[in-house]
């Protein structure tokens, strides 16, 4: 990798795979006991007097609660270090300066930063903060936690740590006054996009944090937060419940029927989860068994909403290996690929075909590049081309455990390439020991793999870079293609280094290249069935935040 690529590491780690099967389940609108008896009658006081009154308590308020399960439990609770599940949790706890909104991808919009301004070379960046927003400590939000939580981040060097890149050197971040901070960046960065990302972006109180945690993850995971978004933590329970509380001096006022309680519960059983969602028991759920959906559609109780998610599944190529070290040979398999039987037999049509990484609704994709389709005829003429007649050799595919649509589709696929004498073996492995095979070598990698992929921050090179940019072969990333191709990687450095209307183009020719080059089969962009309770309202699902709810936006109908 050269010393150019390592600035970029700038997409999502190796926790992607793992957080492919979510949920989401909590309680009902509940009313808070009063604890008291049966008020007696009133009875006259013995000799006529009046009888003496007495406090009555206020009734309790009434408590809405809502929740969301999982399958696997948080890894950690510290914002700078989580990278899988974490971000359902710390897209309600923290806020970043800026946020990337559902209906708009391509804009970064105000949060914790009101405004800002960059120079024409995005090499400085203005950001003008927020006044009068509180830490859950009750300490106030400045430009010096900025600056600490940035640095914190950076120092500690997990998760995605990596995104921060641009400011990592000395001096990069100024605090000009309480509320005006100054990035000076290594070399030409969003830093507006940056600053929503999902990941390692998240601000926190520095007089909590240096207190209570300094440098190390302990206290958070205790089930503490310290950060300024609308909830704070109210209990933990590691592997089974975290239940958060509504924050009452968040900075945005609260809508009527916004949620006082939320509950994040470890559920691994979708038949359960199917039972909570039709009895009410939870109030928004997803990862139900698609053949199960006409059963809640057809309920009135039962909202369905469908999310067109950046979640992008694809089949890196070992192009060390022969044959598939021809081109010729990778393109008859994208050919051979039944793309339309997997997305209409397997995912029940919830999918799409995708032309690249970059998927639908993301700036930068080409929708006018060539797209492949299953033609069995045109890949055998390739392969007779690349010096195959009739295939004659043997490949492996690596499919993940857990993972029933990608074993599924490496089935099907299996029949379609013995038609062209081609004989796939199925291997079956945890995400742990496939990630290390992957990563071993070139020669010990195995010939295919089924793999996922989404971004961090929505920018192309969050889809492009890692699975693709050359690295050493040594000490791969996740470049399990083994491909390098250094007009690829000077495309998509340069596009993150100019203003968007400058970047599209460089993007479009990166991705024909990957076209035409094929060092992997892109196969769908997956759309998500989410099960919302019918008196959710305010439910809109965001795919630069890949799984999160965002509890404040939500309110319960009377």
């Amino acid at each position: 990798m050269t010393s150019k690529s390592k600035k970029f590491l700038f997409i999502v780690s190796a926790f992607i795979i793992l957080s492919m099967l979510i949920a989401a389940c909590g309680t009902a609108t509940t009313e808070a006991p009063s604890g008291g008896e049966p008020e007696p009658e009133a009875t006259e006081a013995p000799g006529g007097e009046e009888p003496e009154p007495t406090d009555v308590p206020p009734p309790e308020p009434v408590l809405i609660v809502g929740g969301y399960a999982q399958p696997e439990d948080f890894l950690t609770l510290d914002p700078a270090i989580g990278m899988a599940m974490e971000m359902i949790l710390f897209t309600n706890l923290y806020e970043g300066l800026t946020y990337t909104p559902e209906y708009d991808t391509q804009t970064a919009l105000p949060l914790l930063a009101t405004s800002w301004e960059s120079s024409d070379d995005l090499m400085e960046w203005t950001f003008h903060l927020r006044e009068g927003v509180k830490f859950h400590d009750g300490t106030e939000f400045t430009a010096d936690a900025v600056k600490y939580s940035f640095e914190r981040t950076l120092r500690m060097a997990q998760g995605g740590s990596y995104i921060l890149d641009p400011i990592a050197h000395e001096g990069a971040i100024e605090v000009v006054d309480d509320h005006t901070v100054k990035f000076h960046c290594a070399y030409p960065a969003p830093m507006d996009v940056i600053g929503g990302s999902a990941y390692a972006a998240w601000i926190f109180s520095p007089t909590t944090v240096e207190a209570e945690a300094g440098d190390s993850e302990d206290w958070f995971n205790l089930g503490n937060d310290a950060g300024t978004g609308p909830y704070t933590i109210d209990s933990f329970e590691r592997g089974r419940r975290l239940i958060m509380k509504k924050f009452e001096d968040y900075w945005v006022e609260w809508k009527p029927g916004s949620f006082d309680r939320v509950f994040f519960d470890v559920v691994e059983d979708s038949i359960v989860l199917q039972q909570m969602i039709e009895s009410g028991e939870t109030d928004l759920t997803w990862g139900l068994p698609s053949e199960n959906r006409p059963l809640l559609e057809a309920r009135d109780d039962i909202v369905i909403v469908e999310e067109k998610t950046f979640i992008v599944g694809y089949i890196p190529i070992n192009t060390t290996h022969p044959p598939l070290d021809i081109k010729e040979v990778r393109q008859a398999l994208a050919y051979s690929f039944p793309y339309d039987d997997y997305i209409n037999i397997i995912l029940d049509g919830f999918g799409i075909q995708a032309y690249s990484l970059i998927p639908e609704g993301a700036w930068g994709q080409c929708d006018t590049c060539f797209q492949y389709y299953t033609d069995l005829d045109k890949a055998a003429e390739l392969l007779e081309e690349a010096g195959f007649p009739g295939g004659g050799f043997e490949l492996e595919i690596v499919a993940f455990a857990g993972f029933e649509d990608s074993l599924q589709y490496a089935e099907l696929w299996k029949s379609e390439l013995a038609k062209i004498g081609v004989d796939l073996t199925i291997t079956v492995m945890t995400t742990e020991a496939g990630y290390a095979r992957s990563r071993s070598s070139p020669a010990e990698a195995p010939d295919l793999l089924t793999f996922s992929w989404w971004q961090d921050i929505v920018h192309p090179i969050a889809f492009l870079q890692l699975p693709y940019m050359c690295e050493d072969p040594a000490d791969i990333f996740f470049n399990f293609s083994y491909w390098c191709n250094e007009e690829f990687d000077g495309l998509i450095f340069d596009g993150y280094s100019v203003p968007q209307d400058v970047a599209i183009p460089m993007y479009e020719e990166a991705q024909a290249i990957l076209i035409e080059e094929v060092p992997s089969i892109v196969v769908d962009q997956q759309i998500k069935n989410w099960y919302v309770r019918s008196d959710i309202e305010g439910f809109v699902p965001n795919p630069a935040y890949t799984q999160a709810v965002m509890w404040k936006f939500l309110t319960r109908a009377e």
